[in-house]
């Protein structure tokens, strides 16, 4: 699959606390919030600060495959504090899927203060992932 990045590239960020994790290694410091349309608007747009929110299904496999190399990707930011990693069933949560227009899966937006800044839409590498988030959310 080839995608394209798409989005409002800006710097910024700062250490947040509300990360996701704090376990000891990287497994559990990279392991998403799993969102619904019921606590969507909680967890991701009322969040104070960067979001990276993974789109995905259970049964597709190009997905299970983006799910690992995004956990890697992400792993540098969340150990600093800048961002919080969640990620959205779009067959569990069509409501986001639509008001977002995540209309193809795997997909991996960034939001700041509940604003889209950022979009990465089908399977990339890890070193085009890291760069996106790093363009988007800043160095670790």
């Amino acid at each position: 699959m080839i995608g394209t990045a798409l989005g409002t590239l800006g710097k910024g960020g700062r250490g947040l606390s509300g990360t996701i994790g704090g376990g000891e290694g990287a497994e559990d410091r990279a392991t998403p919030v799993e969102t619904t349309d019921a606590n969507f608007s909680r967890e991701v747009e009322g969040f104070p600060g960067w979001c990276v929110v993974e789109f995905s299904t259970a049964w597709c496999i190009p997905c299970r495959m983006f799910s690992e190399v995004v956990k890697r990707a992400v792993d540098p930011l969340l150990s600093t504090g800048k961002c919080k990693f969640v990620r959205h069933d779009v067959d569990r949560g069509p409501a986001v899927a639509e008001r977002y227009v995540v209309y193809a899966v795997p997909a991996l937006y960034v939001y700041s203060h509940g604003t889209v800044r950022g979009k990465l839409l089908g399977y990339h590498p890890e070193d085009e992932v890291r760069t996106f988030l790093t363009r988007i959310v800043g160095h670790p």
